[in-house]
Order: structure tokens, then sequence, then C-alpha cells
């Protein structure tokens, strides 16, 4: 058996959550015309590294984010790992990765753990603190 995993190199735009969902939206078609079983979406797809303005461009307990990626995966037969994504929840932020079946079923959750002080993310994010094992 083959399994085909398409890789997103999608230029983000910095702190331009709407034009993000938009270009990820047109990507997953792409892969799904090409028959990817899986596709893997870049780190922060949603709101690029602007931390400074999470506040305001965060997806507030990764709701939209959630809804967006199982409709997807439901609407192309495509499972997704939806790279990570800047959400707030209990007045913090996290940087999460959803695993999204083919059926369109959250089936993993994931918190970066190892913050990137390089970038400052260890500023603006707070570091999750499970290990995770998805199939």
């Amino acid at each position: 058996m083959t399994l085909r995993i398409a890789l997103a190199q999608i230029p983000v735009e910095h702190g331009k959550p709407e034009e993000n969902y938009k270009k990820v939206a047109q990507y997953l078609s792409k892969v799904a015309q090409a028959k990817a079983d899986v596709v893997v979406l870049p780190e922060l797809w949603n709101t690029g590294y602007d931390l400074a303005r999470l506040e305001e461009i965060a997806d507030v307990e990764g709701q939209r984010t959630k809804e967006f990626l199982q409709a997807k995966a439901q609407e192309y037969k495509i499972n997704i790992v939806g790279g990570s994504v800047a959400i707030k929840e209990n007045e913090q932020f996290y940087n999460t990765t959803y695993i999204v079946d083919k059926q369109g079923k959250l089936i993993s959750e994931y918190r970066k753990v190892h913050l990137f002080r390089l970038m400052d993310e260890d500023k603006y994010l707070a570091a999750g603190d499970q290990k995770n094992v998805f199939e």
C-alpha cells in the first residue's frame, strides 16, 4: 500500500488569519486533487509569528480551526495534521496542533512543549505539558 503525504509550504501572511484560512482551503483542494492521503500544514499557519497581537488574532479555544479542519478533512476525504495554530484558552495562548482523520473526526490535539526562545515564543505562549502519540 502506498501512502501519499503532502507537506504544505504555504506563504503564511503575518497577522492575517482570514487570508491564511483562504490559502489553506485552496491548498487542501489542490492536494485532494493530487490524491494525497495525509497533508501536513505549517506551524502557526493561522496567524503567522505575529505573537505580539495574539490577543486580537488567536483562535479562541481553537473552535474556528477545529471546525475548519474537520469540515475540509471530511469534504476532501484527507487526513490533516494541522501544523499548529495560535489558540487562546483560559486566558493563555498555546501553539496547538490538531490531527483530524478523513471522516472529519478530531483524533488528537497537542500543545507545543518546548517553546522556541529565538522566536520569543516563551514570552507570548504557554508551554504544553503532555507528549502525544496518535494513529
